[in-house]
């Protein structure tokens, strides 16, 4: 435990010739403030100072960082006259509190009591604000960790050996190990609650071509273990048969605490997952400790036990919703609740349905259909900003729509365009010049594909959520090799801030993977042969003379032996 001191002097105000003193003296007020070793909780602090009786124009509001167990308060300008209800309903976050400060003290007077704010900040804390003598300082409280290290920022790797290990993201060292199983292998991590619960997924199970050919059928199709996070611990493993689900089932996943199995006549069907560990879970066990299993005995997560099937589904789970979809294709989200698929009809390829989850009522100007002339197809999720919009993503349009209470019919909502982001390419037709053999000059006018390399396209649109940035990835090929870069927009308005050029070239035959986090840019490049090249680029803050350089090209040619290449360097 830390503490600090603070000694406070108060003297009162000189009186006037001819009064009389009323004999008070300097005051001392001594206050001993203890503070929990941050390395052991998650409490963290922050003030706000008044100027004049007045907040210095600020507003204060706590959300989850997704990279630390605890909660941080950020500081943004005051934007609009927006109440924090207000930005809730139009934005949709969840799990967002907001203290304006001038409505703390409106008067414009020192405040002369103290004044206590606390809002509950999901499962894991609440925030309190308190107001005394013209400080306002915000206390972040949550659950303690059991272990050190559970606070240090790590990453989760599954390994081809079947351990699944935690490793600290700035030296490596492994900070925990867990044994999965050895009557499966396991090859896929994925979230179910984003940053909270993990799901490990198993290969598809297969018998031997021997057993086959006798005749000998498996009805078990896939694992699923499923950990919490923070700190890492078992929640439960579950088999998916076919004899539970159905012969059609073809796959299986959690998302959001919903179990969602996929059948080849293209039927999406959600289950309860919290319904199922509640009815099927035979019994309850976390890493570190002894069990006993199929007639084994050993200690969880360690090798060779590994972990048991501890939820046995013996029936099928009640059913809480179903749907037909053309490849499966299938996203849930919105405010209200609304899913979109694809028609279970091969002509309806690249058509989006926007429907409520309510009731399957199409929404108003809910049939989208970017009418794309491509190679690769159009895509279409909800955003990962938790705000209930809709990307719909072309090779050279990006819309970003919104749901809305349509005007004649309040119990429908309608699709309607945020704003639209287009690439940088001019007409599509292309005219060709041939001679005959005669020399009569023939014109044809032909029309290019949408994502032609010749022309930029967008390839990569991700969300970065601590900057609040949309992030594009556009290629244009010039001759033999192409070029790539990485444009970032405002995610509000649309309205491109940064456009950071790749230096390496951009095959288009090539797979790629771009991820954008806070300062860095990660681009993994997969070559035939699986050969694979990773890029890193930092950003960093630049003089405006920089900038200038950057944008007129004004930059030193350094030769990498290592690529053989010669890259443009700015510095």
């Amino acid at each position: 435990m830390n503490f600090c001191i603070l000694i406070f002097c108060w003297k009162p105000p000189r009186v006037a010739e001819g009064t009389r003193p009323d004999g008070r003296g300097i005051i001392i007020i001594i206050i001993i403030i203890i503070i929990p070793d941050m390395r052991r909780s998650n409490f963290w602090c922050r003030s706000a100072h008044f100027q004049n009786g007045h907040s210095t124009g600020s507003r204060f509001y706590a959300l989850p960082d997704m990279r630390r167990s605890d909660f941080l308060c950020r500081r943004r300008p005051i934007s609009g006259a927006h109440t924090w209800a207000e930005r809730h309903q139009k934005h949709g976050r969840r799990q967002e509190l907001l203290f304006d400060l001038r409505d703390i003290n409106p008067f414009g007077r020192p405040a002369e009591t103290v004044r206590k704010y606390r809002g509950f900040l999901g499962k894991t804390g609440y925030l309190a604000a308190m107001q005394h003598r013209n400080i306002l300082y915000f206390l972040i409280q949550g659950d303690v960790l059991p272990s050190p290290s559970d606070y240090k920022p790590s990453l989760l790797v599954l390994t081809a050996n079947n351990w699944l290990l935690r490793l600290s993201a700035s030296t490596g060292e492994v900070l925990e190990k867990v044994y999965l199983a050895s009557h499966c292998k396991f090859r896929y991590l994925s979230w179910d609650v984003p940053q909270e619960v993990m799901v490990v997924k198993s290969a598809q199970q297969k018998l031997p071509a021997a057993a086959r050919q006798v005749g000998i059928q498996r009805s078990v199709l896939f694992f699923l273990a499923v950990f919490r996070v923070l700190p890492l611990s078992f929640i439960g493993m579950l088999e998916l048969d076919k004899k539970i689900f159905g012969n059609g089932m073809t796959d299986a996943m959690l998302s959001h605490n919903m179990l969602v199995v996929t059948h080849s006549a293209g039927l999406v069907r959600l289950y309860s997952f919290q319904a199922i560990s509640e009815q099927f879970t035979e019994c309850q066990v976390d890493l570190g400790q002894e069990c006993s299993w199929n007639g084994k005995a050993g200690i969880v997560g360690k090798y060779p036990f590994g972990i048991p099937c501890n939820i046995k589904i013996t029936d099928t789970p009640d059913l809480l919703f179903e749907v037909s979809s053309l490849e499966n294709t299938f996203e849930i989200g919105g405010y209200p609740w609304h899913y979109i698929i694809t028609p279970n009809k091969k002509k309806q390829k690249g058509i989006f349905h926007v429907c409520s989850l309510k009731d399957h009522t199409l929404a108003k100007n809910g049939i989208q259909d970017m009418e794309c002339s491509s190679l690769e197809p159009d895509w279409i999720s909800f955003h990962q900003d938790t705000s209930g919009r809709v990307l719909h993503v072309g090779p050279s349009l990006i819309k970003v729509l919104k749901l809305k209470e349509s005007e004649n019919n309040a119990e429908q909502q309608e699709i309607t365009e945020d704003f639209v982001i287009e690439a940088n390419r001019g007409d599509n037709v292309k005219n060709s010049v041939t001679v005959t053999a005669f020399g009569r000059v023939v014109k044809k006018r032909m029309t290019l594909l949408d994502d032609d390399p010749g022309q930029e396209t967008f390839k990569i649109v991700d969300y970065e959520d601590e900057l609040n940035l949309l992030s594009i990835v556009a290629v244009t090929q010039i001759g033999a090799y192409g070029a790539a870069h990485l444009d970032l927009h405002c995610n509000e308005y649309g309205t491109r801030l940064k456009s950071i050029p790749f230096a390496e070239s951009w095959d288009v035959t090539y797979n790629h993977e771009v991820y954008f986090d806070r300062n860095v840019v990660v681009h993994i490049e997969e070559k035939p042969s699986r050969i694979f090249s990773c890029y890193v680029y930092h950003m960093t803050c630049s003089s405006s003379k920089e900038d200038e350089d950057v944008k007129k090209g004004k930059g030193e040619r350094l030769f990498c032996e290592k690529m053989g290449k010669t890259f443009e360097v700015f510095l």
